[in-house]
């Protein structure tokens, strides 16, 4: 099965899309969360900081053993260590944007730090289905 899955690229383009939505929502939900009970105590850049970290890991996991798991599996530690590369990149790209707005442009609101946490939330969403395709569960040639 998982070779037939990799013989055919195309096959699993699908569930794989829907598969990272799925787990994105679900994530999206755990990140807002955390960044909104923390950005007060801690500021909002340690915030998004935390809540990226910790929607990053729920969302490889899930991923990896459900969005992705058809792929040929590359090991636990390499594919690991791929995302979290490229997690750190993920991260910047929140916290740059959470920062921009905080710093940049002086939003000291809930409601606009929540916007701009969505838009970094985006940006990272893009890099991260595009890394996560090609990079961190990448199929496996013979």
């Amino acid at each position: 099965m998982l070779r037939a899955a990799a013989d055919r690229p195309g096959r699993y383009a699908r569930k794989e899309a829907i598969g990272f939505v799925v787990v994105g929502v679900i994530n999206l939900v755990v990140e807002i969360g955390v960044f909104n009970a923390l950005r007060v105590p801690i500021g909002p850049v340690s915030a998004k900081v935390i809540a990226t970290v910790v929607g990053s890991v729920s969302a490889f996991l899930m991923n990896k053993y459900w969005t992705f798991s058809h792929r040929p599996d590359s090991g636990l530690q390499k594919e690991f260590g791929v995302f979290a590369v490229a997690a750190l990149i993920a991260i910047v790209i929140n916290a740059a944007v959470v920062g921009f707005a905080r710093y940049g442009l002086d939003v000291r609101g809930g409601f606009g730090l929540n916007i701009a946490n969505l838009a970094g939330i985006g940006l990272a969403t893009v890099f991260r289905f595009v890394s996560y395709k090609y990079w961190v569960f990448a199929r496996v040639a013979d």
